[in-house]
């Protein structure tokens, strides 16, 4: 049985009250009543936009008006918020494939994909407020849980590795077996229930050596057990490509759903809960950086949303399993970047001045709802479950990790945080994060990052020589990749070498044409550098004047695009690779310096320019990103065999622009 610790009322425990207490307001925004019994939040559709958040709004009003005693809300606001948990449940059970009615789409969910964890938030929801709830809704949430767990006994366990891990989706599935043992233990299915509870749990994180693990674990033998290949060895998975944080941080929190669901009922926690978390969080926990966590292979999910929430509840799991000697320290700075950009948004949200602007449906109600979820969650677990998030302790230690499974390594020291993935989501193109830890608003995952990247007009694909090492000060990484047309034709080579030694990233990059081209389309070192709210909107460029002194340059984002609608086919082609900008050159220099606390310097004089976005440019609009370009990104017509495409040689360093000059000097001398 996973421990329980006692925690006194803390600051944590303050903040997450207050953050949930803004729910009422965010509710107003999009609340809609379909009769006098119904209702629903946002687009009330059947998929996963709209029962996701519905079912996550039951679990965070129930949570709320429990702690009616700890928040300031009027008598008024619990008044209507009963009201509204008492619709939105009945609009989910009569809308669910147990019910007899629709959802705002005129579909139904339910006994389908990702279906179990919208279930578990409705069904625990509703045991919270159970009290506030007729009877016949209550009989209605366990004949809709009853159905739901019942599924999966008849149901393969998936497995996946490879780009994608099934590790989420076996996690999210074991919840709802949770809640049925907490919700219905006289129902005759539990002893199965259970069985298949422990079976999900030990496949959620299973990995190749699984196959010969003879450990009895609650009650069954691991291999006996055993149908899938979730993780690798090394504790690292894949979705959406390589080592995708989120993907680390869903099935962790699905663990804290079921650990917590067992715990309301006082059942003992099944110990393959815990199966391979300890390697996991082994492989993710140095990648927290000093707000957020790193994503190695790349983030195609709005920024710092997704895994950077779902940790959250995580954490306090982690802790009462033994991962607890530095969960403290990740918690608190998770939770206080959190309230900071959720007090700037005076409709309620989490994300709303930054990218749901106004938008109560769809995706968008999506990330919020799970956002106040996860809120309610976590004070759960902290008071009424009376978890530890752990001591305060030290964020994560200096280490230097290379893995050859998921094509990625990574070295962090008390200054610095460097990165290198083979691939970026899943695309077989390399990048590059390289940031000091005292700012990680500097850091965005984007492929090519600081290589430069070569585009071509057809499809291709990369086959390659890859090799890297962890070494006693850093890192160290070579290899090409044969870039080729889906016919196998070879296109491009690239040619790649970096090395990290005491501070200092050494980098080499080359593409070589090896077959005459038409065009394609080149970005010279692609620095991509975050200005946004996290830092105030506020970058300043230091680099080398005509006269050899440090010239400084302000940057400012620019607010609409200035494109036409009527496009030349070389502009359309300029829109299909993202290139449009406004562009601010900043001149011949053989170094440039971002904030005086990072740097990169060549062994000779180069053209830099400021690509600023006319608007967001990161996935789903959330986050403000400029790049730094050298040479600028153009076109390259009539591409002869065997000529050099782009070649970028430089090194990085943390320091101030007049390091990063006399670093500059001392190289070309």
């Amino acid at each position: 049985m996973l421990a329980k610790a006692t925690l006194e009322i803390s600051d944590e425990v303050i903040v997450l009250r207050r953050l949930l207490g803004r729910l009422p307001n965010y509710l107003e925004n999009g609340w809609r009543v379909t009769t006098a019994d119904s209702g629903y939040f946002g687009d009330g559709s059947s998929g996963e936009n709209g029962i996701r958040s519905n079912s996550n709004l039951v679990f965070a009003i129930a949570v709320l008006l429990a702690q009616k005693n700890n928040i300031n809300i009027s008598e008024a606001v619990y008044t209507k918020l009963t009201t509204t948990l008492r619709q939105l449940v009945r609009y989910l059970t009569s809308s669910h494939a147990t019910g007899n009615g629709t959802c705002a789409d005129g579909g139904r969910w339910g006994l389908s994909w990702q279906s179990s964890w919208w279930a578990t938030k409705l069904a625990l929801g509703s045991d919270i407020a159970r009290d506030l709830l007729e009877p016949g809704d209550v009989m209605a949430v366990n004949a809709l849980v009853a159905a739901e767990a019942n599924r999966h006994l008849r149901r393969l366990i998936p497995t996946g590795l490879a780009e994608d891990t099934k590790a989420e989706e076996t996690a999210w599935d074991a919840e709802i077996l949770a809640v049925a043992l907490a919700l219905l233990p006289d129902n005759p299915n539990t002893s199965k229930w259970r069985r298949r509870l422990i079976e999900f749990g030990i496949n959620t994180f299973s990995r190749p050596s699984d196959r010969d693990n003879s450990v009895i674990m609650d009650g069954i033998v691991v291999s006996d057990a055993l149908r899938s290949c979730n993780i690798h060895e090394d504790g690292s998975l894949e979705n959406h490509g390589t080592t995708h944080f989120c993907y680390v941080a869903s099935p962790l929190i699905s663990k804290a759903w079921c650990a917590f669901a067992l715990r309301r009922a006082s059942l003992v926690v099944p110990s393959a809960l815990s199966h391979n978390v300890v390697n996991v969080w082994r492989f993710a926990e140095p990648t927290f950086l000093t707000n957020r966590f790193a994503y190695l292979g790349g983030q195609d999910w709005a920024r710092y949303t997704y895994g950077e929430y779902f940790i959250l509840p995580a954490l306090p799991f982690l802790a009462s399993i033994g991962c607890g000697d530095r969960t403290g320290a990740i918690f608190r700075q998770r939770l206080k970047f959190i309230e900071m950009e959720a007090v700037q948004n005076l409709d309620g949200s989490f994300f709303g001045d930054r990218f749901t602007k106004g938008r109560y449906k769809g995706q968008y109600a999506k990330y919020e709802t799970d956002c106040f979820a996860c809120m309610a969650l976590t004070l759960e677990l902290l008071t009424s479950q009376s978890l530890s998030i752990g001591p305060i302790g030290h964020l994560p230690r200096p280490t230097v990790v290379s893995s050859p499974e998921a094509q990625c390594c990574y070295a962090r020291d008390s200054d610095l945080f460097t990165s290198f993935a083979w691939s970026t989501l899943t695309r077989s193109v390399p990048n590059i994060t390289f940031l000091p830890l005292s700012d990680d608003s500097l850091a965005d995952w984007h492929e090519a990052n600081h290589l430069g990247a070569v585009r071509f007009l057809q499809p291709v694909k990369w086959v390659g020589v890859k090799a890297m090492e962890a070494q006693e000060n850093g890192l160290r990484v070579e290899g090409s990749h044969s870039i080729r047309s889906m016919r196998g034709d070879a296109l491009a080579e690239h040619e790649l070498s970096l090395a990290l030694d005491d501070g200092v990233l050494r980098l080499s990059s080359r593409y070589i044409c090896r077959k005459k081209l038409r065009a394609v389309h080149i970005t010279g070192l692609n620095w991509r550098i975050p200005n946004d709210i996290f830092n105030q909107f506020s970058r300043r460029y230091f680099f080398e004047g005509a006269d050899g002194r440090i010239v400084s340059f302000e940057s400012v984002v620019p607010k609409k695009s200035a494109s036409s609608r009527q496009l030349s086919r070389l502009q359309q082609l300029r829109r299909k690779f993202k290139k449009y900008g406004n562009v601010a050159p900043l001149g011949l220099s053989s170094w440039l310096n971002v904030d005086n606390k990072v740097g990169l310097f060549f062994s000779g004089r180069q053209d830099f320019v400021l690509r600023r976005y006319p608007l967001k440019d990161a996935p789903w609009n959330s986050l403000n990103v400029e790049q730094v370009e050298s040479p600028e990104a153009h076109w390259r017509f009539n591409v002869t065999e065997r000529s050099v495409l782009l070649e970028t040689k430089c090194r990085l360093h943390l320091g101030t622009a007049e390091e990063t000059m006399q670093m500059a000097r001392n190289f070309m001398s």
